[in-house]
C-alpha cells in the first residue's frame, strides 16, 4: 500500500476526494457565497455578487437567483435569534430559582426570628429581581417576533434597549463579590439558610 501511495503521489483511498472535491470547488464557485462568520450577521460576500452578476444576464434571472439568497439569511437570523431566546429562557430560570427563596427571606426577615436580616438578604440578592425583570422584558418581546418572522420583522430595539441598562450589569457584578462573602458567612451561622442555599 505504501509503494502505491508513492507512486501516485496520493494515497489510494483519497483519489476519490480529490476529484470529488475538485468537483465540488467548481459547484461552489457558481453558488452564492454566505459567511456565517459569527462576528458578522449573514450577508453575501463580493465574490458571489461577481459571480453572480458573469451568470446572470437580466435583472430578472438576477432576481430569482437572489430570492434563495434571501431565504438563506432569513433562516439563519431566525436560528440566530432562537438560540438566544433559548439562552434567555435558561437565564431566566436561574433567575427564578435565585428569586425564589428570596420572598420568603424577606417575609422572616420582619419577624421575631429572621432567617436573614434584610441588609444580609439585600446584599445577597442585589440586583436579581431588576435583572429578572430586564430580561423577562427581552423575552416577552422577542418571544412572538420570532414565532411570526419574515423579512419585515425588525428587532434591533430590544437589543437597543437591552443594552441600554447595561448599568444593572455592573451594579450586580460590582457587588458580586460582597454577596457571595455574605452568602458564605449567613450558611457558616446559620443552618436553616445553609440548607435553603443548597
Amino acid at each position: 500500500m505504501l509503494q502505491d501511495a508513492s507512486f501516485s503521489g496520493i494515497p489510494p483511498s483519497y483519489a476519490y476526494d480529490v476529484d470529488r472535491a475538485e468537483e465540488q470547488r467548481r459547484h461552489h464557485d457558481q453558488m452564492p457565497y454566505i459567511d456565517d462568520s459569527p462576528s458578522s450577521s449573514p450577508h453575501l460576500s463580493s465574490k458571489s455578487r461577481g459571480s453572480r452578476e458573469t451568470l446572470s444576464s437580466g435583472s430578472l434571472e438576477s432576481t430569482k437567483s437572489s430570492e434563495p439568497d434571501l431565504e438563506k439569511g432569513l433562516e439563519m437570523r431566525k436560528w440566530v435569534l432562537s438560540g438566544i431566546l433559548a439562552s434567555e429562557e435558561t437565564y431566566l430560570s436561574h433567575l427564578e430559582a435565585l428569586l425564589l427563596p428570596m420572598k420568603p427571606l424577606k417575609a422572616a426577615a420582619t419577624t421575631s426570628q429572621p432567617v436573614l436580616s434584610s441588609q444580609q438578604i439585600e446584599t445577597i440578592f442585589f440586583k436579581v429581581p431588576e435583572l429578572y425583570e430586564i430580561h423577562k422584558e427581552f423575552y416577552d418581546g422577542l418571544f412572538p417576533r420570532v414565532q411570526q418572522w419574515s423579512h419585515q420583522q425588525r428587532v434591533g430595539d430590544l437589543f437597543q434597549k437591552l443594552a441600554s441598562q447595561l448599568g444593572v450589569y455592573r451594579a450586580f457584578v460590582d457587588n458580586y463579590e460582597v454577596a457571595m462573602e455574605t452568602a458564605e458567612k449567613c450558611c457558616q451561622a446559620n443552618t436553616q439558610f445553609a440548607e435553603i442555599s443548597e
